[in-house]
């Protein structure tokens, strides 16, 4: 497997996406597969002249099937972006409480990889859908002193898996989960590093981690997601 192929094929997950409510139905376990339906009941409790919701949908992977998507509520004009990250669109004008019930049903399927084919070449040319992972964004900087870190962490360390897995443990054993953080948190990373207060929600805590892959010219991603199923790792 070369790299390329690797980063691609290879999701690094972890973060909870927060909605007002979720229903769950019941799970359904079939080999390495796992089937549930999902009900997100969404309430907008203040009030305006207009109102504007934008709400991600589950991405259709090979890892993850996801079929009768249903959703209604007293919006006005709903439409649905079905881009890189497919998001639904609800408005408002003049309603008080707005609503939004989305359900749909999704079939995850067990994935592994085999770390000891993965095989380091560092001339190798990244393809462009995972070269752009290795680009900052607002939040997710990649100098100063992000920069200063992640060579502390893996400069001396050689191969790019090696040093995905430093930083990896140095996230696991440094940050800290601080719920007292609203919503997910604002993962922006210089301002958390510079702090000194090395803590936050979820999408702080993952973009730490990308941020010091991307830092190293490893190319690395968030990924958001609901927590549907009890898992094997972790009794939470």
């Amino acid at each position: 497997m070369q790299r390329r192929d690797f980063l691609r094929n290879t999701a690094i997950l972890g973060a909870v996406m927060a909605t007002p409510s979720t229903i769950l139905g019941g799970e359904k376990v079939i080999g390495k597969k796992r089937a549930f339906g999902l009900s997100l009941n969404h309430e907008i409790l203040e009030e305006g002249k207009q109102t504007r919701l934008w709400i991600p949908l589950p991405l259709i992977t090979e890892y993850q099937k996801v079929s009768d998507i249903k959703f209604d509520g007293n919006f006005n004009d709903p439409s649905v972006d079905y881009g890189e990250i497919p998001t639904l669109y609800a408005g408002y004008v003049g309603v008080a409480k707005p609503t939004l019930n989305i359900k749909f049903s999704v079939e995850t399927f067990e994935r592994n990889t085999d770390f000891s084919k993965v095989k380091f070449n560092p001339n190798e040319k990244l393809s462009p859908e995972v070269a752009k992972f290795l680009e900052p964004s607002a939040q997710i900087q990649i100098d100063g002193v992000v920069k200063q870190k992640s060579d502390e962490i893996a400069g001396g360390i050689k191969g790019d898996l090696e040093k995905a897995r430093a930083i990896y443990t140095w996230v696991a054993n440094t940050m800290q989960r601080d719920n007292s953080v609203l919503g997910c948190g604002l993962g922006d990373v210089k301002q958390i590093l510079s702090s000194g207060k090395l803590s936050g929600k979820c999408t702080d805590i993952n973009s730490v981690f990308v941020a010091l892959c991307r830092a190293q010219g490893i190319a690395a991603r968030e990924m958001f997601g609901i927590r549907v199923g009890a898992s094997r790792f972790s009794a939470q």
